[in-house]
């Protein structure tokens, strides 16, 4: 019997900036919510990625220190940390736990509540009736049980199958290989897909050349520009984290591969109101960040060389760049020019991608529903096992189904 016969299946994409659920089959999410939360609240010890101080082996003593010396040498630093503390209730954290934080479970509660007000508005169905399809960003085996519970125990979904969004985006492009780049709000993931594989399980994962760092960053140039109107009507307004928000998707752009530009030319640039700010602040933190980063070059030269070498063709020949970061005007084209160049390879071609979403969505309503149930059964993820792994001693976390490859197994 199929899936469809007997539940309804549900996709599910959880983010650490937004949450979308909606029913497979569908080419769209029918509902879509950012994560901010109503209210502030504290999160203590925890900083902009990019400053390198959010490292477990310091103490706060020594935190404290390394934070006093960078805001002798750069006096933007603190006001960019608290700029950066009054607005991080505009995400969740899925996979880190900084040290030093005290209420964790205060992102669990917000997440259950935009679920419940998602599963309430929008899809107005009885979980008891639903299987859900769980898009896996790279989930850390903690953090996939913590939704997996969530979803069975505070929800009462049927069941929970995760997918590998790394798979998906390539399904998404009509593709069963790839090279993906998730330029995502948190981080930079770097995956191999190869026949419908993710032979590389997120190999590389960037927590400097996420989203959330080309946001700050963006953040301390305005700083640096040191102009009371700036400081005044923009950097002191509440909404000033939309505000850069949008103006990253809809003001900065990025440049062709191997042309200049004479800052001088490029008028200053209208960010809000009657705030205006220099014209090359739109492509310049974009370019330092990715293109002039030795870091990302690096990391994806480094993780196609770890391939076979007759496989690095069919990965180049795929490149599929996702996240929020890749929607900046350029920037794909771009990458994949930088890519080639990086590499030395002449076929190197970037391919549209519908996202993982829409990938999870064709997956299921067009293979997995066909498929016997005892094909997909293995993989399930039902309240049985949750509460089984749970004992006095802790969490038996290696007793979780591994699903990570079932779309090659199932998909063939």
């Amino acid at each position: 019997m199929s899936l469809s016969n007997e539940y309804t299946p549900i996709i599910a994409e959880i983010g650490t900036r937004n949450i979308r659920i909606g029913f497979a089959g569908d080419p769209l999410p029918s509902a879509t919510q950012c994560t901010s939360a109503k209210y502030p609240y504290q999160f203590h010890d925890e900083y902009p990625q990019f400053l390198d101080v959010d490292d477990s082996a310091m103490n706060k003593h020594q935190r404290a220190n390394v934070i006093e010396q960078m805001v002798a040498e750069q006096p933007e630093i603190k006001q960019l940390i608290q700029i950066y503390g009054s607005e991080r209730h505009k995400w969740i954290h899925l996979n880190r736990s900084p040290s030093g934080r005290t209420n964790a479970t205060e992102e669990d509660w917000h997440l259950q509540d935009l679920l419940a007000d998602m599963l309430r508005d929008d899809l107005v169905l009885a979980p008891r009736r639903c299987k859900v399809i769980l898009v896996d960003r790279g989930f850390s085996i903690a953090t996939k049980f913590r939704l997996c519970e969530q979803l069975l125990n505070r929800f009462k979904f049927k069941s929970v199958i995760t997918c590998p969004s790394a798979v998906l985006s390539v399904m998404g492009a009509n593709e069963r290989n790839g090279l993906v780049l998730d330029f995502g709000w948190e981080s930079l993931g770097v995956s191999l897909v190869v026949d419908l594989r993710d032979v590389s399980q997120r190999i590389e994962e960037i927590f400097t050349l996420g989203g959330l760092t080309l946001h700050y960053m963006v953040v301390r140039e305005l700083i640096r520009l040191d102009n009371p109107h700036v400081n005044e009507h923009l950097l002191a307004r509440k909404d000033l984290f939309e505000i850069v928000e949008d103006f990253i998707m809809n003001g900065m752009f990025v440049l062709p591969y191997g042309e200049r530009i004479d800052d001088h030319t490029l008028a200053d640039f209208k960010i809000t109101d009657d705030v205006f700010v220099p014209g090359l602040l739109r492509y310049k933190v974009v370019e330092d960040l990715y293109f002039k980063n030795e870091s990302l070059r690096q990391s994806i030269t480094g993780v196609l060389e770890s391939t076979n070498i007759d496989t690095r063709p069919l990965l180049l020949d795929n490149v599929i760049i996702a996240g929020g970061v890749s929607g900046i005007p350029g920037f794909k084209y771009r990458m994949v020019q930088e890519i080639k160049a990086w590499t030395g390879a002449k076929g190197v071609v970037g391919k549209p991608t519908l996202g993982a979403w829409a990938g999870c969505s064709m997956y299921v309503s067009s293979v997995l529903v066909n498929e016997d149930k005892s094909v997909w059964k293995e993989q399930e993820v039902t309240r049985d096992i949750i509460n089984s792994l749970t004992t006095e001693n802790g969490v038996k976390l290696a007793g979780l189904p591994d699903s990570v490859n079932a779309i090659h197994k199932i998909g063939r």
